[in-house]
């Protein structure tokens, strides 16, 4: 949720098909400068030719990658939090 890793992001994500990302976690209780810009690594990302998006919005996320995901893709849920019940809505939508 801090820029302080943006770059470290950036280089991991090079190698990605698609990059789905979420709002930081309780932005506004930081600092304007320190909050992490998920649509600046978003933009970054060209490589990805329309396949990196940036969501504030769980629901709209959940949509996309559910859509967006294969049988026998790898998805990585990165957090740190519940993220807003995205891994367990995702992980049932994907059962069916």
């Amino acid at each position: 949720k801090k820029r302080i890793f943006e770059d470290r992001y950036k280089q991991a994500f090079l190698e990605a098909d698609a990059l789905f990302l979420y709002k930081p976690y309780n932005a506004a209780a930081m600092k304007k400068k320190e909050v992490f810009h998920g649509k600046q690594v978003i933009s970054s990302m060209r490589h990805l030719k329309g396949k990196a998006h940036f969501y504030e919005d769980v629901d709209k996320l959940l949509f996309h990658a559910k859509h967006f995901l294969k049988p026998g893709d790898v998805g990585i849920v990165m957090s740190c939090r519940g993220f807003d019940g995205f891994r367990e809505k995702l992980t049932a939508s994907l059962d069916r």
